[in-house]
């Protein structure tokens, strides 16, 4: 059956609920959101949870676990509360030890345990200023968005955070981020200058200074492009990378993003590394490909789990160089040429 022409009527509404504050250190311990009575009844609930810790940040797949007790308690009987980055990757990601004040975002079950999923910056309130990105590279005349994050929700009219770029040449944006009243996060876009040159954004906030080192440089990667996309049964996937420039490029300058069913969305990514001679091939697997096609991988890499009609983006030093699929939408089955 196919539904086509889909109508609907709005017969009332009313304010989203907050979210349900599960954890905090008066009342429920986090591992109840995991083995505790209410993990079934919390499912797909928005939820807060308030005063956690950082227990353990190295769980992969952009995961990490927190408590509200012990971080050396988490156990298979008391485990902790994982996060999830199925909607929003934390960045700078968390460290073991740190203190978050609180997350937010709707619970879910997936691979055995409950999972909060923040859905942006403003669902993460660390206890201080924190900036995104950490540093930026950036080509000639490109541009790049600066994200503060506040520890507070900002008030009536907004809250400023200053910005200072030295030398003050070397990007052109405001000097000034208004995070917006009733959110934690505000957002600028900066253009660098037509020359490459490097130096540093300040961000200064209640007593706080950050430094974020920026590097303006020459376009690069062009004719680097995905030449081969192999869908294979079970794990075997591949993807090929060729250079047909005629003078090496920087691997690590670049990023591959995948982007399932074609969506908007990155669903994973991975900085590359390495140099790629010219006219020089280099080809990405899933780690647990078969023999056969092993032999011909130079590395394996996580991102490669592509099914028919998920997309990639390559990128370098901020431009996308070339793009296997499209972000447009679901093709179906796969891509097909035309």
């Amino acid at each position: 059956m196919q539904l086509t022409g889909a109508t609907f009527t709005v017969t009332g509404s009313t304010a989203v609920p907050g979210p349900e504050v599960i954890a905090d250190p008066s009342t429920l311990a986090t591992n109840d959101m995991v083995t505790g009575s209410r993990q079934e009844a919390l499912e797909s609930v928005l939820v807060r949870v308030n005063d956690v810790v950082v227990a353990d940040s190295a769980l992969g797949f952009g995961e990490f676990s927190v408590t509200d007790g012990d971080p050396a308690g988490c156990a298979p009987a008391t485990p902790c509360l994982r996060i999830d980055d199925e909607i929003f990757l934390v960045d700078p990601f968390p460290a073991d030890g740190e203190t978050i004040n609180a997350i937010i975002g709707p619970l879910g079950f997936s691979f055995g345990t409950s999972k909060v999923r923040p859905r942006d910056a403003g669902d993460i309130l660390f206890p201080g200023l924190r900036v995104t990105p950490t540093s930026a590279t950036v080509v000639v005349d490109g541009t790049f968005d600066l994200t503060v994050s506040i520890p507070t929700v900002a008030p009536a009219g907004g809250e400023p955070v200053a910005i200072t770029v030295t030398p003050a040449d070397l990007l052109t944006g405001p000097a000034t981020l208004t995070v917006p009243e009733g959110s934690t996060i505000g957002t600028g876009t900066y253009t660098a200058r037509s020359t490459p040159g490097s130096g540093m954004i300040t961000v200064s906030y209640g007593g706080t200074m950050i430094d974020v080192a920026v590097e303006v440089i020459e376009p690069m990667g062009d004719g680097l492009l995905i030449t081969e996309y192999v869908e294979g049964t079970s794990n075997n996937k591949a993807l090929e990378l060729t250079n047909l420039s005629g003078s090496a490029i920087d691997l690590s300058m670049c990023t591959l993003t995948r982007h399932t069913n074609g969506g908007t969305g990155s669903s994973s990514s991975s900085t590359l590394s390495g140099t790629l001679a010219a006219g020089a091939t280099w080809v990405l697997c899933n780690g647990s490909a078969d023999a056969a096609l092993m032999a011909n991988c130079d590395v394996t890499d996580g991102v490669i789990n592509h099914n028919g009609d998920d997309a990639y983006d390559l990128t370098c030093a901020t431009l996308i160089v070339d793009t296997f699929g499209s972000t447009m939408g679901d093709p179906g089955d796969a891509w097909t040429g035309g």
